[in-house]
């Protein structure tokens, strides 16, 4: 016969917490939240956005639930008002992996990527909105390539790696498998639809580009910077050794910003492989790129580097206040 009792519960494989920075040995707050493949702040900083898993027996421990859900933080760090945006989506090219997301600048709109497809979800609408779908990258391994999008400061484009399709075929006149291919460029896409250019070909899949904060131009003007990787071996980028670059937003004026263009890739070791996030200044004119453990402020103005730290053990650095 059927049975009602309830299947027995998987134990979580993770839960959220919250530490406060500000406070002198604060202990880390519990926020009732389990199951969670990332988390990340809103641009003001009062409310948290999240998305969510099932524990899996198979590598890599997890299926994902593509989902998403935004809470607000108290002043007493407690998580309150929380709300599904988007519930569980299942199946697609390599769902299984997981969704990529990035807040807007406004707080408006939630950029997502999964593995074949880039897009927004206005969160008065909490619908997605396909921007670009592109073939998915097949990695022979038991781990997926999604993108990682980055905003404009004026919320008006996302910059990203997309997965390219192959260039001729092979020996024979075979056709190459799209997923097979080893192209990957940078691209600017508007969020209405009607941009879609790419702005570097062949950069390399960990290319990771990062948006810089608006800043004044030389005739007064607003302007931003693209900060990017590129492979020294695009064809085999997954391991590639990279070096950052910064171009302008519509893909001009690109110049090597670390390590500086001296001597040979001997005596100046490239980034890599897996390009680290860099940290743009709040004026936009200044990096900070994590490499082998330490970091390394890149003054574009002066264009000079300065190493910041010798013990090899910092990574994912984050301005704070002015910048200063």
């Amino acid at each position: 016969g059927r049975s009602t009792a309830e299947p027995p519960r998987e134990p979580p494989f993770n839960s959220l917490w919250l530490l406060d920075l500000t406070v002198s040995n604060a202990r880390p707050q519990p926020l009732g939240v389990e199951n969670v493949l990332g988390a990340f702040w809103s641009p003001r900083g009062d409310r948290i956005a999240y998305t969510t898993g099932r524990s899996s027996p198979g590598p890599p421990g997890w299926q994902a639930n593509n989902d998403l859900w935004i809470a607000r933080v108290t002043a007493s760090g407690e998580l309150v008002g929380k709300r599904q945006v988007l519930g569980p989506i299942f199946g697609g090219a390599y769902g299984w992996w997981g969704t990529n997301y990035a807040w807007s600048p406004d707080g408006t709109t939630i950029a997502y990527a999964w593995a074949d497809e880039i897009g927004i979800i206005p969160l008065r609408r909490a619908r997605r909105e396909t921007l670009y779908r592109f073939p998915p990258y097949r990695t022979y391994q038991e781990w997926v390539w999604v993108p990682e999008p980055s905003w404009s400061p004026d919320g008006r484009y996302l910059v990203a790696v997309l997965h390219d399709p192959p260039t001729g075929g092979l020996p024979g006149g075979a056709p190459v498998n799209p997923e097979d291919s080893p192209r990957f460029g940078i691209w600017v896409l508007s969020t209405d639809g009607e941009v879609a250019a790419r702005l570097v070909e062949e950069a390399g899949m960990w290319a990771l580009p990062r948006w810089s904060p608006e800043r004044t131009g030389p005739g007064g003007e607003p302007e931003s910077l693209i900060a990017f990787g590129r492979a020294l071996n695009p064809y085999a980028s997954e391991n590639s050794l990279y070096a950052v670059y910064v171009m302008d937003r519509d893909g001009s004026n690109r110049r090597r910003v670390y390590p500086l263009e001296v001597g040979t890739t001997d005596e100046v070791p490239l980034l890599g492989p897996h390009l680290p996030d860099v940290a743009w200044s709040p004026d936009g004119s200044q990096l900070v790129i994590p490499d082998r453990g330490d970091l390394f402020l890149v003054d574009l103005t002066k264009q000079q580097v300065w190493q910041l730290t010798l013990d090899g053990q910092a990574q994912m650095p984050r301005w704070v206040g002015g910048g200063e």
